[in-house]
C-alpha cells in the first residue's frame, strides 16, 4: 500500500468525523478525539511527517483505510475490553511486519480471548510484545470484524455496517464511501429522508427499482443509529 493513500481522498473515500460517528454509532467527540490524538499525532506525524486528515469545508476528514482502522479500534476497545495501549501495541506489530501505514485495514485481525492476532503468509501470528509473531493454532481464533471485505491482497475493500447479509455497504468506489445500496450508486440517506417525509417502502421500491429487502435494510440502518 503506497504511503500517499492518506491524501488521495477522492479515490479512497471521504469520511468526516460526523460520518464516522453515525456509521459506527459513536459520539462525534469520541471519534474526533481519537483521530486527533492517535491518528494525526502518534501515527500520521511519524509515518507521513504529516497528518492522516484533511479539511472538508473546515471539517476534518479521513479516507476509507483510516475509517476501517477506527472501526477495528472501537470494536477491540468496546466489545473485547482491550486497552488503547494493547491495541496500539498490536497495531505497531502488524505495521512493522507488513510495512504499511494502515495495518488494521491491511490484514484480517482476529481474536482469541483477550489477545489480538493477524494473518500473514498463511499463518496466524500473535501481536502482543511478549510473544510477538509467535505462530498460533488457527482453531483457537476467530475473525474480529466480519463486516469487512478484503481483496486478494488482504487490503480492506468494503465495509458492511449491518453485516454482509444486508444490502447496505460502505464502498469508497461509490459516492465517496457514503452508505449505498449494495450493487448500486443509490445513497441510503436518500431513501431514509424520503421515508421520514412519508414515502412508503412500496413507493421507494418502485421509484428506485429496489427490492423490499434493499429498502428495508436502508431504513433499518438509520433506525439502528437513532
Amino acid at each position: 500500500m503506497e504511503k500517499n493513500f492518506h491524501k488521495e481522498e477522492m479515490n479512497y473515500g471521504v469520511f468526516t468525523t460526523s460520518d464516522i460517528a453515525s456509521i459506527l454509532n459513536h459520539s462525534t467527540r469520541t471519534v474526533s478525539r481519537y483521530i486527533k490524538l492517535y491518528g494525526d499525532v502518534r501515527f500520521g506525524k511519524v509515518i507521513f511527517n504529516d497528518t492522516y486528515t484533511w479539511e472538508v469545508d473546515g471539517i476534518r476528514a479521513v479516507n476509507f483505510y483510516a475509517f476501517i482502522e477506527l472501526a477495528v479500534f472501537f470494536l477491540l476497545r468496546d466489545k473485547y475490553g482491550l486497552s488503547i495501549r494493547e491495541i496500539n501495541e498490536a497495531r505497531n506489530t502488524v505495521a512493522s511486519t507488513l510495512q504499511t501505514p494502515y495495518p488494521l485495514a491491511t490484514s484480517p485481525i482476529l481474536t482469541g480471548g483477550n489477545k489480538i492476532f493477524y494473518e500473514y503468509l498463511g499463518e496466524i501470528l500473535r501481536t502482543d510484545k511478549k510473544n510477538k509473531n509467535q505462530v498460533t493454532i488457527k482453531s483457537i481464533v476467530k475473525p474480529l470484524l466480519d463486516k469487512i471485505e478484503f481483496d486478494d491482497g488482504n487490503i480492506a475493500k468494503r465495509y458492511y455496517p449491518l453485516g454482509k447479509n444486508a444490502e447496505v455497504v460502505i464502498d469508497p468506489s461509490h459516492q465517496f464511501g457514503q452508505p449505498t445500496i449494495k450493487g448500486t450508486n443509490i445513497r441510503t440517506e436518500t431513501l431514509w429522508k424520503l421515508y421520514k417525509k412519508g414515502e412508503t417502502t412500496e413507493a421507494l421500491q418502485a421509484q428506485y427499482e429496489l427490492s423490499a429487502k434493499q429498502v428495508g435494510d436502508a431504513i433499518d440502518f438509520y433506525k439502528q443509529a437513532a
